[in-house]
């Protein structure tokens, strides 16, 4: 489905429809701002040594 297509299918929701959808998109993008701090700083203090690969240690 293209952008437009999808814009069409959006523009053909009833107002309570659109109105859900984008509640969705709010709370969706909301938890994944919330938890990509959460992953930054694990990854931080995961590596803390640097990357090194599983299969020959360098």
């Amino acid at each position: 489905m293209t952008l437009k297509e999808l814009i069409v299918e959006i523009k053909n929701l009833n107002s309570a429809e659109q109105h859900r959808l984008k509640e969705f998109f709010i709370n969706s993008i909301a938890s994944f701002s919330a938890s990509e701090l959460v992953f930054q700083e694990v990854t931080e203090r995961k590596n803390t040594d640097g990357y090194t690969c599983i299969y020959c240690s360098s």
